[in-house]
């Protein structure tokens, strides 16, 4: 009932007094904290309202939720995979030992709370763009590691399910997204080393390169 009445759901046929929507809040924010405290590998803190931020980046919103736009995700994210399965010895080969190596783990550490800023700022972005309220943002302690967190609930109140699919989408896609320009980012720079190692093995190569060392020699 909280939270329906949180929402806007319900009717009495009186208007909300002051006094009542605060003591409605306070126990939505006390059964939340409680609710924290009995987990504390999941414990949220909220931080602030980011309307301010999210209507700042509604030019780019509508920009990203467009069929353009979905076209050229597809486009990446399926580049990406392709050069993942051609690569895919190369990729997983010692895979373990790579992973949990301590210059890795701290790279993981520091790159993974950026990737899941951006995953909830698209839940941000993709309520806005419907015309729903994201009301709060805060740091979320998963297993004793900070990650930001965006307050998506507003979404059941979308009447379209084409629109709460995105909504609750929106960040895992522009996860596969960064992962896919990743891919093709290491892809053109394996591509370019094994370039390189293949010409300087031709003969044709190594003949042109002694003869370019030797003219500054012949100068003299």
């Amino acid at each position: 009932m909280l939270q329906l009445n949180g929402l806007g759901l319900l009717r009495t046929g009186m208007p909300p007094s002051a006094g009542a929507i605060e003591r409605l809040q306070d126990a939505i924010r006390s059964r939340q904290f409680k609710a924290g405290l009995k987990s504390p590998f999941a414990f949220r803190i909220p931080l602030f309202d980011p309307t301010w931020l999210l209507d700042q980046l509604a030019p780019v919103g509508r920009l990203l939720f467009t069929r353009g736009a979905a076209f050229i995700w597809c486009c990446v994210v399926l580049a990406g995979t392709a050069l993942g399965l051609y690569h895919w010895q190369t990729v997983t080969a010692d895979f373990s030992d790579r992973l949990l190596s301590i210059g890795n783990i701290g790279l993981i550490a520091l790159i993974y709370p950026i990737v899941k800023g951006l995953h909830e700022l698209a839940h941000g972005m993709a309520l806005r763009q419907y015309g729903a309220e994201v009301r709060r943002v805060g740091i979320m302690l998963l297993v004793l590691m900070p990650m930001p967190y965006v307050d998506a609930s507003a979404s059941v109140a979308l009447r379209s399910k084409r629109e709460r699919m995105v909504v609750a989408g929106a960040g895992i896609l522009v996860e596969l997204f960064i992962a896919a320009i990743a891919m093709i980012g290491w892809g053109l720079q394996h591509a370019g080393y094994l370039s390189r190692t293949l010409l300087q093995h031709l003969p044709g190569y190594r003949h042109f390169n002694a003869a370019v060392q030797r003219q500054p020699a012949a100068a003299l």
